[in-house]
């Protein structure tokens, strides 16, 4: 597990800036192949909104 605080670069921002963008990174990673199963779904199906959005 990487640490969730870099040094480095807590100079250049606040260190609760810092661990919130690891949390979303984690989140991301954590997600990834739910996103691309989605995504995947959404090509092949559409939305759900697909016949009545007028956009």
């Amino acid at each position: 597990m990487q640490a969730l605080y870099d040094t480095s670069a807590a100079l250049e921002q606040k260190p609760a800036e810092q661990i919130e963008l690891k949390q979303v990174a984690n989140w991301l990673a954590d997600n990834q192949a739910a996103i691309a199963n989605y995504n995947r779904h959404v090509d092949k199906h559409g939305v759900f909104s697909d016949d009545i959005r007028r956009f």
